[in-house]
């Protein structure tokens, strides 16, 4: 008898110790939701590159590193004067990113780039699984990064800021 009430008297405690919210279907949208937000989409590419585009518009260069993908020996007296040069260039552009965001077909560079894709992949000693990109068929166009679990590492930018509506 005095089994059965510790029992009870422990079935009646569950919801004030929160077991309950443990395995509500609530919780397993929650971490749906999480999942989702650790997985490479066309949309956190976008916004990578907006955000590139921002730091690079207001040539916070330190922000900019933090999207691109460079070897570990590159000084910043290399990099910088590089990375200032990419909205002159037409490299990126607040337009040609609109114009990817509709019009681009986002996947692993594998797929998107065929041979070209691979060899930039190894050039850079890469997992081709770890790499995404967006394409525009009939463009100049490159888009690649590297997906690290958690965000977008550019190592191919080019010629976004020459797309035009």
């Amino acid at each position: 008898m005095k089994r059965i009430s510790i029992i009870f008297l422990f079935l009646l405690l569950i919801p004030s110790f929160g077991f309950n919210s443990i395995h509500s279907g609530d919780d397993h949208a929650t971490s749906n939701d999480e999942l989702k937000k650790n997985q490479p989409t066309k949309e956190l590419m976008i916004s990578t590159l907006t955000d590139l585009f921002t730091a690079l518009e207001k040539e916070d260069y330190a922000s900019a590193k933090e999207y691109l993908l460079f070897p570990e020996n590159v000084p910043d007296e290399v990099l910088i004067p590089a990375m200032s040069k990419l909205i002159e260039r037409k490299e990126i552009s607040l337009e040609g990113i609109h114009i990817l965001d509709t019009m681009g077909t986002f996947g692993k560079v594998v797929d998107l780039y065929g041979d070209s894709g691979q060899t930039k992949i190894e050039a850079q000693n890469l997992d081709p699984d770890s790499c995404y990109g967006l394409y525009i068929e009939s463009s100049s166009v490159v888009v690649m990064a590297q997906w690290d679990e958690k965000s977008f590492k550019f190592f191919q930018v080019d010629n976004i800021g020459k797309l035009e509506q």
